[in-house]
């Protein structure tokens, strides 16, 4: 008699958990679906600014693939670096 009590115990707690889980999720989507009508409010009232945040978000973001991108990119060949002599000689027009 003991095991069968203890089951539906916990098989109530299971239900109550599962439901409270439910609502939370139901409350976190009324949240998401707030914060996206405040957004779609936002890119209508002002689409200026938030094509602004948008282009600045992706250069925010773009060296974090892009240079990678190019560090693999390496060529088998370098090129050698000029000497500072003829640097300066070349930025004076002297030779």
């Amino acid at each position: 008699m003991f095991l069968y009590e203890l089951q539906i115990s916990f098989s109530i707690q299971d239900h109550h958990r599962d439901r409270g889980h439910k609502e939370t999720t139901q409350r976190e989507d009324r949240r998401a679906m707030a914060v996206m009508e405040k957004l779609k409010m936002f890119i209508v009232q002002e689409p200026i600014v938030a094509a602004s945040c948008l282009i600045g978000g992706f250069g925010l973001f773009l060296p974090a693939f892009v240079r990678p991108m190019l560090d693999s990119f390496e060529s088998s060949k370098q090129v050698p670096q000029p000497a500072l002599s003829d640097v300066v000689a070349g930025m004076t027009g002297k030779k």
